[in-house]
């Protein structure tokens, strides 16, 4: 019945919005069952976002156009993120390669929106992209990274952001993170543009916790693949990073960032000297997860006896000379 609803309401209808929601509700009940409906409804959402692109194009350039509904740019978002989560990574692959218009380009630009709401869900589809369909993302992300920079902006964004209770940026600072992880490479040429925005982040007060914690999140993870890029900056934002991530629970999120972190004090151990304490208490805190780190790729207890090893002699040569 809902299906049949779905297809009789047009795509200028007011009342397809309950019907968008609803059918993200669906699909995330249905989970890969909802394979079997997905290809029409991917395909329907897609043409709604363009043509109300299209439409924010004519109204741009001549007011006497009716100003878009942003509403439909929201719920189609929000579902095309409920699809891509729940279909089998092949079938996500290939609804957004074969999409027409290209999905990643239409991604893009409601990315720049200027609506908050639109770019909140776009960053939360950007992330749903990075996670599920990471191979088809990568050809784009070198397009959209200068956009993500101008959203963790906090000078260009913080007056809106303070009105929006900073949920783009929050989506933002997620959707990097979850780039950093499956496409590091791709995000080495923008490492001190991102270290400079996330630390700018990480400083302000004005700036909500949660958005702080995946900041940080963001922030461990860049160290995965660009360890050296980061380490000569671990002085400016250890302690930032180190406080942060004191009030996040203990998920694989947080696993990443420390073992990304973890990585760059193997390339700089000499700058953790002042936080050290810090770093061993939130180290043993690990508990069950601590093995997973040792013994993982970031050799965190060789980076334990060098760090250690270089203070105490750095220590013994300042109490020789006194």
């Amino acid at each position: 019945a809902l299906i049949k609803r779905w297809k009789r309401v047009s795509d200028q209808s007011r009342e397809l919005f309950p019907m968008l929601e609803c059918l993200s509700y669906v699909a995330t009940a249905y989970g890969a069952a909802f394979s079997q409906f997905a290809p029409p409804i991917f395909a329907r959402c897609i043409r709604i976002i363009h043509e109300n692109l299209e439409e924010q194009v004519r109204y741009n350039n001549n007011e006497s156009y009716d100003e878009p509904d942003k509403d439909f740019l929201v719920t189609s978002l929000d579902l095309l993120s409920a699809i891509i989560q729940v279909l089998p990574s092949e079938e996500s692959a290939s609804l957004v390669t074969t999409s027409e218009p290209n999905f990643f380009q239409l991604l893009n630009l409601c990315m720049q929106d200027v609506n908050s709401d639109v770019r909140q869900s776009a960053y939360a589809l950007l992330g749903d992209c990075a996670k599920f369909v990471a191979p088809q993302l990568g050809a784009y992300i070198h397009n959209m990274m200068p956009v993500l920079l101008k959203q963790l902006d906090l000078d260009e964004v913080m007056e809106e952001q303070v009105l929006s209770g900073f949920s783009v940026t929050n989506n933002a600072c997620w959707s990097l993170g979850e780039i950093a992880i499956r496409h590091g490479e791709s995000v080495t040429p923008y490492i001190n543009d991102l270290l400079r925005r996330l630390i700018q982040i990480l400083t302000n007060k004005s700036v909500p916790s949660s958005v702080v914690e995946n900041a940080a999140i963001a922030l461990g993870r860049l160290g995965l693949e660009n360890s050296e890029a980061i380490a000569p900056h671990l002085q400016e934002f250890a302690n930032l990073f180190l406080t942060a991530m004191d009030t996040v629970d203990y998920t694989d999120e947080k696993t990443s960032a420390f073992t990304g972190f973890t990585m760059a004090v193997g390339q700089n151990p000499q700058a953790m000297e002042s936080v050290l304490p810090h770093f061993f208490t939130s180290i043993a805190r690990y508990e069950t997860d601590f093995a997973y780190l040792t013994t993982g790729k970031s050799g965190l207890a060789m980076y334990f006896k060098e760090v250690s090893a270089r203070i105490i002699h750095r220590h013994a040569l300042h109490s020789t000379f006194d």
